[in-house]
């Protein structure tokens, strides 16, 4: 080949390679280097190193609504004849629905036969109880005062052994828990009723439901130390038992001490020796007469009165001084006679007064035991009980207007108020109402008993209101709510007229206000009035850490303006969605508005509960895609350091919203850090 050739097909090939460039360049495949740094700049994209304070958020949408709603009934059958308003507000002393109650012959009828046999039995019931009085000796006392001694050992060993069962519970419920924390388990859901050891007590229930998922449980050791449990409050619930037995052989044997003490009184022995001198004197006259056997008769008589004497001398009962002085006004009337030297009969009559005065003295040896005392007692109270409850009959049969009227406190209305009544706090609630409401103006302390100025301000208050003036409120009478309440009407309105009964609701009642009443010494009232609006809402159990009672939340409106609240209540009890068993598990959430602000206007409105949880404050954060995966694991950062990076490896912490809690000891706020691209 020569040289032309040659050249000719280098020329050739530079050309060809200068037009392949060319025509690369134009498409962009290749690029020279200063196209290359503005494309490598293009890529790169910083963010700097903050340091913030990390949350998480979360929205419930929500009711914002009162409680539910009360059902109200008539404490009797009768004729309506006012009954409150739809949409109406009640507040204390309101009368909410009035009735008339009309009473049959046979009723009244009954009645008065029952209130005559409760009389009679309570008369045979005390009689029986004075019989069996007598006095104790010395050694009933000692062996007495013995039995409180040993029932009381009794009960402080009892004590002891429910302290140290209430240690091996939780020594047992805490390794449950612990086990079940550390594997992480499933099952955790079922047992917030008993995790964490700290925040709830065992109870019965709480423990019927881990016997139920006992053998559920996946893991070996978790079956073991529920076992460990059950066995634990098993334990713990039979200390409770042998306590209550405990208890109440402490109060038999004090009861049987009590009854010791029923002892007579002086006057009795003073009684009993007047009826020895008696006796003396008529042994003293038949000396003097000339038949052998009057005289005899006399000594015999003084004997007995001594014996007599002697019985009484070891603190005869009440019923035995009573015949001791009809024994004295029967020996002076013997006395007299005889002085006038007594004839056949009159000896006869002095022989048979022997015999049972003999009679009289062998049964006082027979005392009754404590046991029969206890009974006696027992059957006296049983038959006041019952006079008691045949009177209060006797107070519903009249004729007249009934009423319920509204009261405000927290304890629900559960029994019968009238004289003599069991004290409570109920009772102290209800005097509060009626001195609030004027009626109690006769009542010098307002406490726990009901006695007649309790009685005589309902009194007050019936006349005033036109009803039957009983003294008494029965179920239904009165109701206690929290404080001013709405008229809620059923479907179906009874009409006036119409008759109603003790178990059929007319109306509800749904309290919107908490009303709190505060009486002083002088008599001054004091309210604070709480409003009992809330948004009823639900959590996922899973995000149950994120909220706590006491806790503050946001609230949006229908207006879209946002309030602040409070988390009020938590429930307890995991529900699934209604209609939908496979989604997560709620826990009811109840809030209330800050500052007692009402909204009525949005009762029944749907709103946003927005709550916040802060994690972690003032820490080093960066975005998350500025991580980069490190080939031994964990992340890093790409630090960019003037025209040059530096790969630094870093601890990640909390994540929240976009956002990484970083750690390391070269990282500093405002430090640059490449998010995109390489160089």
């Amino acid at each position: 080949m020569t040289r032309i050739q040659i050249l000719s097909i280098v020329i050739a090939i530079i050309v060809g390679c200068t037009i392949l460039v060319f025509l690369l360049i134009n498409q962009g495949i290749l690029q020279l280097s200063d196209s290359s740094d503005t494309q490598k700049s293009k890529q790169i994209e910083t963010v700097t190193i903050e340091r913030k304070n990390l949350s998480r958020f979360i929205d419930l949408d929500g009711i914002l609504d009162y409680g539910n709603s009360v059902p109200i009934s008539p404490s009797d059958s009768g004729v309506l004849t006012y009954i409150a308003p739809q949409g109406s507000e009640l507040k204390r002393g309101s009368v909410i629905f009035r009735f008339y109650k009309s009473t049959s012959d046979i009723e009244k009828e009954t009645n008065k036969q029952q209130i005559a046999s409760a009389k009679a039995a309570v008369a045979a019931a005390e009689l029986a109880l004075e019989n069996l009085k007598a006095p104790a000796s010395a050694a009933q006392i000692a062996s007495a005062d013995a039995a409180i001694t040993l029932a009381t050992i009794n009960l402080v060993s009892v004590q002891g052994s429910i302290d140290v069962a209430q240690v091996s519970r939780r020594i047992a419920r805490k390794a449950l828990c612990d086990r079940a924390y550390a594997i992480n388990s499933p099952d955790l859901i079922y047992l917030d009723s008993i995790c964490p050891v700290n925040d709830i007590p065992v109870t019965s229930t709480t423990i019927k439901t881990l016997t139920n998922k006992m053998f559920s449980f996946s893991d070996d050791l978790m079956i073991t130390r529920s076992n460990s449990l059950l066995n634990a409050h098993q334990t713990y619930q039979s200390a409770l038992v042998s306590h209550t037995s405990a208890v109440n052989s402490l109060s038999s044997a004090r009861n049987n001490r009590e009854i010791l003490n029923d002892l007579p009184k002086d006057n009795q022995l003073v009684q009993a020796t007047e009826s020895l001198n008696a006796a003396k004197e008529q042994q003293k006259a038949l000396s003097d007469l000339p038949k052998d056997n009057q005289l005899v008769q006399a000594t015999e008589s003084l004997n007995v009165a001594k014996e007599q004497q002697k019985a009484l001398s070891d603190l005869p009962s009440a019923a035995q001084l009573t015949q001791a002085t009809e024994s004295l006004k029967a020996a002076k009337e013997q006395r007299k006679m005889l002085n006038n030297l007594p004839s056949a009969a009159q000896l006869t009559q002095a022989t048979e007064s022997l015999k049972a005065a003999k009679e009289q003295r062998k049964t006082l040896n027979n005392l009754p035991s404590p046991n029969q005392l206890i009974q006696t007692k027992s059957s006296l109270e049983s038959a006041k009980s019952s006079l008691s409850t045949a009177l209060a009959i006797s107070n519903t049969l009249n004729e007249g207007t009934l009423a319920s009227i509204l009261m405000y406190g927290d304890i629900s209305a559960w029994r019968v108020f009238r004289e003599g009544m069991d004290p409570g706090e109920d009772v102290k609630q209800l005097e509060e109402n009626l001195f609030v409401l004027g009626y109690a103006d006769g009542i010098s302390q307002i406490d726990q008993v009901f006695d007649i100025t309790t009685t005589n301000a309902i009194k007050k208050m019936q006349a005033e209101l036109g009803l039957i003036q009983t003294g008494s409120m029965s179920i239904g009478d009165v109701v206690f709510l929290p404080g001013t309440s709405v008229v809620k009407a059923s479907q179906s309105v009874p009409s006036l007229g119409t008759n109603v009964s003790s178990n059929a609701p007319l109306l509800s009642l749904r309290t919107t206000e908490k009303i709190q009443t505060k009486i002083g010494q002088a008599g001054e009232v004091s309210t604070t009035v709480e409003s009992l609006q809330r948004v009823r809402t639900s959590i996922e159990v899973a995000d149950k850490e994120l909220i706590a009672i006491g806790s503050s939340v946001k609230v949006e409106l229908p207006d879209e303006s946002k309030v602040s609240g409070t988390i009020r209540e938590i429930g307890s009890i995991a529900i699934w969605p209604q209609g939908n068993q496979t989604g997560n598990p709620l826990l009811d959430v109840s809030v209330s508005i800050d500052g007692n602000i009402v909204f009525h206007q949005w009762t029944g409105a749907v709103v946003t509960v927005s709550i916040t949880q802060n994690l972690v404050e003032g820490v080093l954060a960066v975005p998350i895609p500025s991580l980069v995966a490190l080939l031994g694991g964990g992340y890093g950062l790409e630090i960019l350091e003037g025209d040059s990076t530096k790969l630094v490896a870093v601890e990640t912490g909390v994540y929240d919203d976009g956002w990484v809690e970083v750690k390391g000891e070269s990282l500093t706020e405002g430090t640059k850090v490449i998010v995109v691209g390489r160089w």
